[in-house]
């Protein structure tokens, strides 16, 4: 990712699309492995302290790709994953504000 953030910044296209449309497939695949591992892990009994930690991650991707290329029912799934997690009422309020 630094490669193509650095090649944004210097103007250099390497692909057949724009490195920005690159960057952002790129955020949008590691979101989505992201939202598929806490499912995986969680379905497993990991220990939600472990999950949080990835679940923040993702929380991040999303921040950075938008609502609408993950789409209604995958902002249910990640809202859903952070009630079942417990998570915080800050990383509630991210989603919330992506949401609205």
């Amino acid at each position: 990712m630094k490669k193509l953030y650095d090649d944004l910044k210097n103007g250099v296209n390497k692909y057949p699309i724009p490195t920005e449309q690159v960057i952002f497939n790129t955020n949008t695949g590691i979101y989505q492995l992201i939202q598929e591992m806490v499912r995986i892990k969680y379905s497993l009994g990991m220990p939600c302290e472990e999950l949080e930690v990835l679940f923040t991650k993702g929380i991040k991707y999303i921040d950075s790709i938008g609502m609408k290329k993950i789409g209604y029912v995958g902002m249910v799934w990640f809202v859903s994953l952070g009630i079942l997690l417990e998570t915080s009422k800050e990383h509630m309020q991210i989603l919330i504000n992506k949401v609205h």
